[in-house]
């Protein structure tokens, strides 16, 4: 456990290392997770995601499952 614990102190700051690499790589300015947020339409659909009643889960009837 030890072990694990000590690759992985450091993951976030790999994983934001990686990812300019990866961006400078492709000659690109902009992240995935940036882009989204600017993406107008993507984010208009989660809005509207979030504002859908969201599913209630019942263990008789599942997730519209059409049991009862």
């Amino acid at each position: 456990m030890r072990l694990l614990a000590e690759m992985n102190k450091d993951v976030e700051a790999k994983r934001a290392a990686e990812e300019l690499e990866i961006q400078r790589g492709l000659g690109k300015e902009l992240s995935f997770e940036d882009y989204l947020k600017k993406d107008k339409d993507f984010n208009k659909a989660m809005e509207d995601r979030k504002e859908r009643p969201q599913p209630t889960y019942t263990p008789a009837s599942g997730y519209g499952s059409g049991l009862k």
